[in-house]
């Protein structure tokens, strides 16, 4: 926020440079002087003041804190079991026993998971709580829950400590993956820091509603419990540095839950000297058959059971590769998910003689279940493998960003850059000379650049409480840089320059603070943002134009207006619209190239709703990460 004030204060003293050594002073530069220093520096000023004072908020009561962020990621992982099909109609029921002594990877004989003889979710989380380190490993084979476990102890642990007396850390599911502690200065200090954007990042309320300071205030009083999931999905130096910092943490007494594959962390813990040496281990074991039949049953009442009575046959010994592929959490859903429909037979899969051949085909009848339609389904198989494949070449990212769907168009950074550059060139070489169209040309293909960086998408919203206050300053300073950049007092230029800062000094104070971005649909941010941008652009190039119009004439007035659109356009973009122009970029290449539908958030929302995505903050994510991984090896072939 300081920096984007420096900035702009430095875009003043360019606008008002040229003006010191132009011939006829201030003749040649006064239009643009007198509308970019003014308002630019109060712009600019405005920024700095308003990041220095949101930068200084002070942390409110910390239980008060701890009570909010509590209740909100209870209904926020409520909201995604039930979204997963993990909790409704029936749940899932996932088994688990300490791990084998056999596997090297438990270090303290003492912390042992005590779960009697119904080893479920309910007394892990019981467990885990008596542990006088409350430190945990979960071991589980590709698609055996170990995500849908975590999901679901937070929210056990959520309601165990609302039962009881609230003393407990509050648990914050975090995916590992895309994390690089060697990217970091001082890896245990940046962790701390990370923990806390990650916070933020599932609840943006937090920073909004008490400050800047909330979520790395609850990290360091240890008020969080951190279940890390995702650690085997890491690159394997970087599995090893993860571990390295999460050993440390550990060993300094953090409560915290890791999950990840077996071998990837055996391989991880004999390739260091860095292990949770603390924490107790357990491993999640496959689906009782009993388990596996009332959770496919239970997702198609209206039919009963019989449709499943040879399925139920053959998975009952606990012996064949359909019992072995059904004994999946995932492969599970995915069975319950094709043939859900009374009208379909699940005869099919006892008809398959390998495993191989049942999981392509469950994987392969996802998407047309899910959609219906053939055709639809062949279409979004095609959309979505592209996005799969685009992730996995993003160093193996989960995390579908609307707003960085630009990165799928070749090059698009540099050509974008170099083409706005020109267009500035060219709209000021020919009244200002060539110098001073490079220069300009320099800066437009800068801001541009800064722009399609891709960052996370922000809502303004106006604050009645600041509107008032920001009028009388923007008039104030208005009337006072009138009075330092104009070279005639005339009451149009004095108007004209007033009104100008006045409006933008405003639209800064009142709508600068972003609002909740996860709770707030992207269609509506990006309205948000393309209503905010196009208006002050408007206005500003109407301004430039008007007081142009008045000083010289009709021409110099339309020149002006233009030179100011592309300017002033380029950096409130760069400010407040950049997800919505990264966001058109990628629609429109998308749609031409791939054959996109127009509606490209409708049909990310489409799949949200079938269950194939879901929303984390303001991404989307596969739901499952096997389904990503074959959608994209399936667009490879």
């Amino acid at each position: 926020m300081i920096g984007i004030g420096i900035v702009l204060f430095l875009l003043a003293i360019f606008a008002l440079w040229p003006t010191s050594l132009a011939g006829n002073l201030l003749q040649e530069w006064d239009a643009r002087s007198s509308i970019y220093s003014a308002g630019m520096a109060a712009l600019g000023l405005a920024i700095t003041i308003y990041g220095v004072i949101l930068n200084r908020r002070m942390l409110p009561d910390v239980a008060t804190v701890e009570r909010f962020i509590s209740h909100f990621l209870e209904k926020e992982y409520g909201a995604k079991s039930y979204l997963r099909g993990i909790a409704d109609p029936e749940p899932l029921v996932i088994q688990w026993a300490p791990a084998a002594l056999q596997h090297d990877v438990t270090f303290n004989s003492s912390q042992i998971v005590k779960g009697g003889r119904e080893r479920n979710l309910s007394t892990l989380a019981a467990g885990f709580l008596e542990l006088k380190e409350r430190q945990l490993v979960i071991l589980g084979e590709p698609g055996s829950g170990k995500s849908v476990m975590c999901l679901l102890l937070a929210l056990e642990l959520l309601r165990a400590r609302g039962r009881e007396s609230g003393d407990s850390q509050i648990p914050l599911v975090v995916s590992l993956i895309g994390w690089r502690p060697s990217h970091e200065k001082g890896a245990q200090h940046s962790f701390g820091v990370w923990l806390a954007a990650q916070l933020e990042a599932q609840c943006p309320q937090l920073r909004r509603d008490y400050g800047t300071r909330a979520a790395i205030t609850l990290v360091e009083n240890g008020c969080i419990l951190p279940i890390f999931d995702g650690l085997d999905e890491l690159p394997e130096q970087t599995r090893l540095e993860a571990l390295k910092v999460l050993a440390k943490s550990g060993a300094e007494g953090l409560p915290l839950i890791v999950a990840s594959r077996l071998k990837p962390y055996q391989k991880a813990v004999k390739s260091s000297k860095f292990m949770l040496k603390r924490a107790a281990v357990v491993e999640l074991k496959p689906l009782h058959y009993t388990a596996t039949l009332e959770f496919l049953a239970a997702g198609e009442k209206r039919s009963g059971r019989s449709r499943w009575d040879r399925v139920e046959n053959r998975i009952k010994s606990g012996q064949g590769p359909l019992a072995s592929v059904l004994s999946s959490p995932l492969m599970a859903y995915l069975a319950r998910t094709a043939y859900e429909s009374p009208g379909s037979d699940p005869e099919d899969l006892v008809n398959k003689g390998r495993e191989e051949e049942i999981i392509k085909h469950l994987y392969a009848s996802y998407l047309p279940a899910l959609y219906g339609d053939s055709r639809r389904a062949m279409r979004a198989q095609e959309h979505f493998g592209l996005l799969a494949a685009h992730l996995q070449a993003s160093n193996k990212a989960i995390d579908l960003a609307w707003w960085r769907l630009f990165l799928l168009v070749p090059n698009v950074r540099p050509i974008s850059s170099i083409t706005v550059g020109s267009f500035g060139m060219i709209a000021f070489w020919a009244q200002y000379g060539f110098w001073a169209g490079l220069i300009v040309s320099a800066l437009l293909a800068a801001l541009w650049s800064e722009l399609m960086k891709g960052n996370p998408p922000r809502h303004l919203w106006f604050d009645v409480r600041r509107i008032l206050g920001s009028l009388l300053a923007g008039g104030v300073v208005g009337a006072l840089a009138s009075l330092l950049v104009a070279t005639e007092l005339r009451p149009i230029v004095i108007v004209t320059i007033g009104a100008t800062v006045a409006f933008v000094t405003l639209s800064m104070l009142s709508m600068v603070a972003p609002k909740d971005s996860s709770a707030v649909e992207p269609r509506d941010i990006l309205a948000n943002q393309r209503a905010l941008v196009f208006g002050i652009i408007v206005f500003l190039g109407l301004a430039a134009s008007v007081r142009s119009g008045f000083q010289y004439d009709a021409t110099r007035a339309v020149i002006d207006g233009i030179q100011t659109f592309t300017l002033g356009g380029t950096v409130l973009l760069t400010m407040f619209g950049a997800s919505w122009i990264t966001y058109t970029i990628a629609k429109i290449w998308l749609v031409v190239r791939w054959r996109f539908p127009l509606r490209l958030l409708t049909f990310l929302e489409e799949a949200h709703e079938l269950g194939l995505l879901r929303r984390s903050g303001p991404f989307y994510q596969f739901r499952h990460r096997e389904i990503q991984l074959y959608l994209a090896e399936t667009r490879a072939r």
